[in-house]
């Protein structure tokens, strides 16, 4: 989740209004067991709700299966990155739905 948060850090701010701090607050996270859990999963549910909810425009999320390794490949804003690996270099950027 920290990632996805990162991911939208600048628009983030914008929220703050003034304030020295924006809490961004997790009360429940269900992840249906057994499954093939991927930690970009959260990270891009945490940018779908902030724009839902909060109104920031996101980044652009995209998706693909990778067969051979049986797993999905996200890009975020165009530039493939995963958590834990050091902070992701994705621009702000208005994204169109």
């Amino acid at each position: 989740m920290a990632f996805g948060l990162r991911l939208v850090a600048g628009q983030l701010e914008a929220l703050r209004e003034g304030a020295d701090a924006l809490v961004v607050r997790v009360e429940d996270w269900d992840v249906p067991v057994p499954t093939d859990y991927q930690e970009e999963v959260a990270a891009a549910a945490v940018v779908e709700c902030l724009r839902e909810n909060c109104g920031i425009d996101g980044v652009g999320i995209g998706l693909t299966f990778d067969r051979e390794r049986n797993r999905y490949e996200f890009t975020w804003g165009g530039a493939a990155a995963k958590p834990g690996l050091g902070d992701p270099e994705v621009r702000d950027q208005r994204v169109d739905r």
